[in-house]
Formats: C-alpha cells, sequence, structure tokens
C-alpha cells in the first residue's frame, strides 16, 4: 500500500474493533473502506515500515530506531517526512501546512488563513468545513494546500491554478464572481 497523502516509515492500525487493520494513513483507510472512518485522534498502534515492529504510536521505532517521520502530531497522529512547514491549529482540530507564524485561525470561517489576507478576506461561515467546488474532494485535509477567494469560497490551490489556466473569463464555480 502506497501512501498518496503522506511520506513516512511507519503504518497504523485502525482503532475500530471491527476493522483492525493495517493503513497508510488515517486518509488512505478512509478512502478505501466503506463502513466506518478511522479515528486519528485514537489511533494507539503503528507498524514499522522497516523492520515490521509493532509499537504504541511514537517518533521512532523502538527496534530500528527509524524516525517514522520528520513530522509528527501527538494529536492527529500524522507523520510526514515532507517539509511543508506543518502546525496543528487546535481551533481547527487538526494539523495544517505553510507555518503557524503565516496563519491566523478565523472563527467564523472556521479556518486558518494566511496572515497577508486577514484583514481582507470575506468571511463564509464554514467555508474550510466544504467540497471543493473543482474536484469535490474536502477542502481542509493535511496534504493539500487550499486558498479561499476574495468571494469567500475556497478550493484546492490546484484545482484554482487549473481553473485559471482553462478558464477564459475564470469565475468561483460557487458564487460565478469573477476571479
Amino acid at each position: 500500500m502506497e501512501c498518496e497523502h503522506y511520506k513516512n516509515n511507519c503504518v497504523l492500525i485502525c482503532p475500530n474493533m471491527k476493522c483492525r487493520k493495517w493503513f497508510p494513513c488515517n486518509k488512505c483507510h478512509n478512502a478505501w473502506v466503506d463502513d466506518h472512518q478511522m479515528d486519528r485522534y485514537i489511533v494507539q498502534r503503528l507498524k514499522c515500515n522497516i523492520c515490521f515492529t509493532q509499537q504504541f504510536v511514537s517518533t521512532k521505532c523502538i527496534s530500528c530506531g527509524i524516525v517514522f517521520g520528520k513530522y509528527y502530531c501527538d494529536i492527529c497522529h500524522v507523520y510526514d517526512d515532507r517539509n511543508l512547514d506543518y502546525f496543528h491549529c487546535y481551533d481547527c482540530g487538526f494539523c495544517r501546512t505553510g507555518g503557524q507564524r503565516n496563519h491566523k485561525h478565523c472563527d467564523k470561517c472556521n479556518t486558518c488563513v494566511p496572515l497577508a489576507l486577514v484583514r481582507t478576506h470575506n468571511c463564509v461561515e464554514n467555508s474550510a468545513n466544504s467540497s471543493c467546488p473543482i474536484c469535490m474532494n474536502d477542502i481542509s485535509p493535511t496534504y493539500e494546500a487550499f486558498l479561499t477567494m476574495a468571494c469567500g469560497h475556497s478550493m484546492h490551490t490546484n484545482c484554482y491554478e487549473e481553473l485559471l489556466q482553462k478558464a477564459s473569463r475564470p469565475s468561483c464555480p460557487t458564487c460565478r464572481k469573477q476571479i
């Protein structure tokens, strides 16, 4: 199983008693299993991808000593070797990318907003807790950057860039306001 969301050296066991199977991350689990979601907050066990030692969650393997990920969140149980400047936002309830020093949480939007947009962004209540209007995937996952447009609606950054390239007069897919 290859994880498309994170690069790390471990797999997690789903804490659901009916499942108890190994997955690269909670997002992989939720994409591959239909009857329940993996609660990443209560994950307790993992397995090293190098020596296959099973152990309680931690930063490195108790047998071979390999570090599971350069970034590790003890709340979300996210492990990642990529340098995405992760931070855990307690208000959002999960890890974000792009650096905490570069973001401020907006309570109305219920998302972290880049500092450059804090004063000028148009709040749409819970806008980040929706689906991207282009790809229809969740806006809020930690592994994919997203932006909030001037109209207040959000979409993944790569979807936004694709929209700008393909549309002669790009507009927000949700409200049709020109970008």
